[in-house]
């Protein structure tokens, strides 16, 4: 089979231009929400004629769910690297700040928080990154456990869903209330308070409660301009704890 230059061309400008509308929809939509976000302000945002989103799209509602699409494989790219890091209450602690680097850092991510807390019926296969990241705290705890690492009596389920909303939390204080701590300072300050109470005493000082130093680079083939596993061009965002697809 032979592949002339300008279809190779064109598909390559194709790829650019799918992207360039996933990218500021996804900007869109995080700033402005679903139903605050008309079609044209896509376009506007992206550069391109309401055609050439046809082209991929068959309407607004699309786009939004192919950036919910996106945000789920990134952040199953982001629990794949958690899960390979630290183990047990460690583990958890540097899963809370790659969390909030990763809301904080990744346009996709923004508008996927956004698009659920609009309440615009979005519904399908991608679920709620908040449960995973619940169940994922629930395994970092029951290692914990087993590792005699917590308090006895603590209940994981609990304390995964604790970390969770304080997390989350710390998230919608630092995005509507400016002028406060860094959100990593406020991730610290959550652990510096709930260490005391998950912990023996005695182990308290053992943990590093501040943001780990990101990688230099991400892993090969889970982050940077490579593709997901279907061969769909892969979302742009930080390296460190950032979107993957």
């Amino acid at each position: 089979m032979v592949f002339s230059r300008e279809g190779g061309l064109q598909q390559t400008r194709a790829r650019r231009t799918r992207r360039a509308i996933l990218d500021a929809a996804a900007e869109v939509f995080g700033r402005q929400g679903y139903d605050g976000t008309a079609l044209s302000d896509i376009l506007d945002a992206a550069g391109v004629t309401k055609g050439a989103l046809y082209f991929h799209f068959t309407s607004k509602r699309q786009v939004a769910e192919v950036v919910l699409e996106e945000e789920a494989a990134q952040w199953a790219g982001l629990a794949s690297r958690a899960e390979r890091g630290a183990p047990g209450l460690q583990g958890l602690i540097d899963f809370s700040f790659a969390v909030a680097r990763h809301i904080q850092g990744s346009p996709v991510a923004h508008a996927g928080v956004r698009l659920r807390r609009d309440g615009s019926g979005f519904s399908g296969p991608w679920g709620a990154p908040e449960e995973s990241c619940a169940a994922l705290g629930r395994c970092f705890l029951r290692r914990a456990r087993t590792d005699r690492e917590l308090r006895g009596g603590i209940d994981c389920d609990a304390a995964a869903d604790t970390v969770v909303a304080a997390v989350i939390g710390a998230q919608l204080l630092d995005e509507r209330v400016p002028g406060g701590p860094a959100l990593e300072e406020r991730i610290s300050a959550i652990w510096r308070l709930l260490l005391p109470g998950i912990v023996p005493e005695s182990r308290s000082a053992d943990y590093r409660v501040t943001a780990p130093e990101p990688p230099a680079a991400a892993d090969g083939g889970d982050g940077g301009n490579g593709g997901d596993a279907a061969g769909r061009e892969a979302p742009t965002g930080p390296a460190a704890y950032g979107p993957v697809s």
